[in-house]
């Protein structure tokens, strides 16, 4: 006998880029949730979490979002991503932010315990992927969604991006560069025993 799942409700998308507007979307910070506490019983975050300006706040209001026993699960870029770029960037615009500080595995579960999350769990995936030149990588993370969001940023100078992209092919070994993409995955509950 197949069990049908039921669905009470789907929440609505959040996008405070407003890239995905639809009629149930709400745009808004995730550091600044809309949204009462215990409302949700899943919270599923990919890919949103690891640009904010105050992840523990973050985190913390994620948690109090969600209902006794509910879960949260995300996805995000981990410490250890995109190491060759962040190698060229900084040997082309030297004492210059480009890149969001990113979070380790162990910081990600302490921040979680710290927000409140009982049993959390986080692992890492990791893939490589090889480039021939630095315009198809950053053609791949504009795609994806992942532009530098740092508040005050300012486009680098042709000079300068001519340079970190000679940086970057320097680095090349028979003609291509590898890159490397972290993904951390994380679960936590909101304890009904809190």
């Amino acid at each position: 006998m197949a069990i049908t799942p039921r669905v009470d409700m789907i929440s609505q998308a959040i996008d405070p880029e407003a890239r995905l507007i639809s009629s149930r979307s709400i745009i808004c910070d995730e550091d600044r949730l809309p949204f009462a506490d215990r409302s949700f019983d899943c919270i599923i975050l990919i890919g949103m979490i690891d640009t904010v300006n105050d992840l523990p706040g973050a985190l913390t209001l994620f948690r109090r979002a969600l209902t006794p026993d509910g879960v949260m699960l995300a996805a995000l870029s981990g410490a250890g991503s995109l190491p060759t770029l962040r190698a060229a960037m900084a040997a082309c615009d030297p004492g210059r932010a480009h890149f969001h500080p990113q979070i380790d595995v162990r910081a990600m579960g302490d921040l979680m315990l710290r927000a409140g999350f009982s049993q959390p769990v986080v692992d890492t995936d990791q893939v490589e992927a090889r480039y021939s030149k630095l315009h198809d990588l950053v053609r791949d993370l504009r795609a994806n969604g992942q532009n530098n969001v740092l508040i005050g940023r300012q486009a680098m100078r042709r000079s300068q991006a001519a340079e970190c992209d000679r940086a970057f092919t320097h680095l090349a070994i028979e003609g291509r560069i590898s890159e490397t993409f972290v993904t951390l995955h994380a679960t936590g509950w909101a304890s009904a025993a809190r």
